[in-house]
């Protein structure tokens, strides 16, 4: 169809004039301009709201997470945060509102149906339609609003969160805090529940600082039974490579008894505390603290014998076997030639050298805890060799008195302030040899045997008061713990040894289990309660002038 030429045949003219025409071109050229205008400004506002999702999305990643705002970002933070606590209030207030229109609806509510209840029954209506719409309508502006007030509330919540002091610690104070987060136990025995596993699950951040910090990863504690290793071996492996360069604590525990031992054609998969050893002989030089218990020497040999040279830094050892084969010894004798050995925790017979001291330097050692029972001999060689000795438990077995050449030692032990014997005879062999000025807790506890071996003379007494009364007058000690156990001790020494300790005294310990001896009669028990008249029994002992021991109230027999 000719389009020009229908027009004609109309009436129409078909062309435009030049003005026209330049008119339509302007029109279409402004509708261009808009139209780019338009598509600027979308595209404008499609960037402002990407870059809003961006923001939000960073921001919940970071409440998330303990991510730690810079200053300007703080800036940013506390501007919203006031933003928000405007809003909040005006919300506050704004409900308020509600509730009290929502209220006045309400009681006209009530007020009509009381005034229906009341009118003739003819003039009864029903409650105007549009108090119940307006009650609905009020409600739902009150749900809408706290709705609202709640969503502001918990975004407060969370950007208060991230100005949070805690996500501004530096690295090496939260490192030194998680390290304080530790069980009070020297040996960390891993677990989900505990540092540093537990806090190594917070988050990311919390995780990477975990993980940087070798000083939580210094110490474990290894238990082996006939079921499993806990924790596995590749957790060791991982706990000794987390711990750096730091001093190592470890503690394993070998349960495996001779029995629990399966063919030997069928122990590949067995873990035994050889094996486990064998994880820390490359970290030897940081040995700090170690601790091994083996409940059967038989179960497999401990690789010692591959230690050449003392562990630097080797401060405590506590090493607990029945028994040790002779060719242990030098191994042994190298192990407790530390440095800065100074305590030293034994049990255990070595085939051949019945004295545990010989391979063990005493001269260096502050505590010392031996397990064997030794000789008199070996007793008196320990002590001469310890000048340093802090705190010392030993079993003794004494068989006979000395002869009057032996009395004539004398033991200087300037720094002792413990010490605990459990022995056979608790009389001059013990007593008149030792000088401790600065002891302050003193056990003494008998040998649980049969008398035939531990007291060959019946007639000879284990308790011995005139040793033990010269004893501390000679060495000036102010005992303050005493602890006697199946001791003979009688009534009339046991109250001289109260008079002669009563200004320093503060623990008393008393115990016959195995024995039918009592030396707490009611006078000693007595002497033991602050006088009534002077002290009320209801204050503390502190407060008695003098009395140092707890007190103590009487059975009264009925």
């Amino acid at each position: 169809m000719d389009f020009p030429a229908a027009l004609t045949l109309i009436g129409a003219d078909p062309f435009l004039s030049e003005d026209e025409a330049r008119r339509v071109r302007e029109m279409l050229e402004r509708d261009e301009q808009l139209m780019a205008s338009l598509d600027a400004e979308i595209a404008q506002v499609k960037a402002a709201l990407a870059e809003l999702k961006e923001q939000r999305n960073m921001t919940q990643h970071n409440i998330a997470s303990n991510y730690a705002p810079s200053e300007s970002e703080a800036l940013a933070i506390r501007a919203e945060i006031e933003e928000n606590e405007s809003r909040f209030r005006a919300l506050e207030e704004e409900i308020a509102e509600a509730h009290e229109h929502l209220d006045a609806l309400l009681g006209q509510r009530q007020q009509t149906v009381i005034d229906a209840t009341l009118a003739p029954l003819a003039s009864i209506d029903s409650p105007p339609s549009f108090l119940d719409t307006s009650i609905l309508q009020s409600r739902e502006a009150i749900r809408r609003l706290e709705l609202e007030r709640d969503t502001i509330h918990a975004t407060l919540e969370k950007h208060r969160a991230l100005l949070s002091p805690i996500r501004r610690m530096p690295l090496e104070i939260m490192a030194e805090i998680f390290v304080h987060c530790l069980p009070e136990e020297l040996f960390v025995r891993p677990s989900p529940r505990t540092a540093p596993l537990l806090v190594a699950q917070v988050s990311k951040g919390w995780r990477q600082i975990a993980l940087s910090a070798s000083g939580l990863w210094s110490s474990i504690a290894i238990t082996i039974d006939k079921d499993c290793c806990r924790p596995q071996l590749p957790l060791i492996d991982t706990w000794i490579s987390r711990s750096g360069t730091k001093p190592l604590a470890f503690r394993v525990d070998d349960k495996l008894s001779d029995v629990d031992l399966p063919l030997p054609e069928h122990r590949g998969d067995l873990v035994t505390g050889s094996i486990v050893l064998q994880k820390f002989h490359s970290v030897y030089s940081r040995w700090k603290h170690v601790c091994l218990t083996y409940t059967d020497w038989r179960v497999d040999e401990m690789p010692f014998t591959k230690f050449t040279e003392p562990p630097p830094l080797l401060e405590s050892v506590s090493l607990s076997r029945q028994y040790w084969l002779g060719d242990m010894r030098d191994a042994l004798r190298t192990i407790l030639a530390g440095p800065n050995l100074r305590l030293v925790h034994w049990r255990g017979i070595i085939a051949g050298h019945p004295n545990p001291g010989e391979i063990m330097s005493v001269s260096t050692l502050r505590e010392l805890h031996i397990e064997n029972l030794i000789t008199k001999e070996q007793f008196y060689t320990l002590l001469q060799s310890g000048p340093n000795l802090e705190d010392c438990n030993l079993n003794v077995f004494f068989s006979a008195p000395n002869s009057d050449s032996e009395l004539t030692v004398q033991i200087q032990l300037p720094r002792l302030t413990q010490l605990s014997v459990t022995t056979d005879r608790a009389d001059s062999q013990l007593f008149d040899v030792i000088n401790a000025p600065r002891l302050t807790s003193l056990t003494v506890q008998k040998l649980d045997g049969p008398s035939t071996i531990f007291l060959t003379d019946p007639g000879v007494r284990f308790w011995s008061q005139e040793s033990f009364s010269n004893f501390v007058r000679r060495s000036g000690c102010r005992l303050c713990n005493l602890d006697l156990s199946d001791t003979d001790i009688e009534p009339g020494e046991l109250l001289e040894s109260l008079r002669m300790l009563s200004g320093t005294l503060e623990n008393l310990a008393l115990s016959n289990d195995h024995t039918n001896h009592s030396c707490v009669t009611d006078v000693v028990v007595r002497s033991l309660i602050p006088p009534r008249k002077h002290c009320a029994l209801a204050l503390p002992s502190s407060s008695c002038g003098g009395a140092h021991l707890p007190q103590m109230d009487l059975w009264q027999n009925s």
